[in-house]
């Protein structure tokens, strides 16, 4: 199910990005990392982005997001096995640390296997359990905090006031800034009334390929009252980036009215 990595090669760090978005944002922190140290040597269960940083991609994670408990059921199988794969890898190469990104049912699930297993630090072992975007506390199960404290070593966190969420455990969290507030980051929005409708598909291959047609229909329909209306879709890259153009490329019109843009 993995890529094969050069013969000998002793990797420092597995990041695992389940979702365009949190390959997008694990990219920019690996850059980071490795301009700080050029020599560090990052494998990823994760997507084009963190291969494009530099790791080295075990699986590409990306094309396989799924959102509901219909299409999780449909991919067991596939994420059973995975799992498998992941903490094998992981009890055999014995990186320094694993950085879990988002990707909580997964990624929290992958940690408290790997402390029942003794390859984590909290479980005994060697490897440091890193967790970068916190999963939603705030708005539905903090009770998920007890967990993470047994499990993570630390703990990164994209908004400031997510720190509380975590004061009644033993658990270092650090707010770390959000990948958008960064100087570098070029911000696509805009406020004015004559700015262009903006469409927002979503990051995985179900969900666009669901939402987007309704989306894109709405919007021609309305154009054709207000022909002057302009719109732009913001869509991740990877496969639902090639999906969103196919939907428009299969669309009347759409070309001279909408523009593809990268978030």
């Amino acid at each position: 199910m993995f890529a094969e990595a050069p013969e000998g090669t002793k990797f420092d760090l597995l990041v695992i990005a389940g979702e365009a978005s949190g390959d997008e944002h694990a990219a920019r922190l690996l850059r980071d990392l490795r301009a700080a140290r050029p020599d560090l040597k990052v494998a990823a269960v994760g997507g084009p982005e963190l291969e494009g940083a530099g790791a080295h991609l075990l699986l590409d994670l990306t094309r396989h997001a799924v959102v509901g408990l219909f299409e999780v059921l449909t991919n067991y199988g596939f994420f059973k096995k995975l799992f498998g794969h992941t903490v094998a890898w992981l009890e055999k190469a014995k990186p320094i640390a694993v950085l879990l990104v988002d990707y909580p049912g997964f990624n929290l699930r992958l940690a408290e296997e790997l402390r029942k297993r003794g390859v984590s630090r909290k479980g005994g072992g060697e490897v440091r359990v890193l967790q970068y975007v916190s999963p939603q506390l705030w708005a539905w199960k903090p009770k998920r905090r007890f967990a993470m404290a047994q499990t993570l070593d630390a703990l990164g966190v994209i908004f400031p006031f997510e720190t509380d969420s975590y004061a009644d455990v033993e658990l270092p969290v650090r707010f770390v800034g959000h990948p958008f507030a960064r100087p570098d980051h070029v911000s696509l929005l805009s406020h004015a009334p004559e700015a262009p409708v903006l469409l927002l598909p979503g990051s995985r291959r179900q969900p666009v390929s669901r939402i987007f047609p309704s989306l894109l229909d709405a919007f021609l329909l309305a154009a054709k009252s207000k022909p002057e209306l302009r719109a732009n879709v913001v869509a991740a890259n990877g496969e639902s980036r090639a999906l969103v153009e196919e939907i428009l490329a299969r669309r009347p019109g759409a070309a001279e009215k909408v523009n593809l843009r990268r978030n």
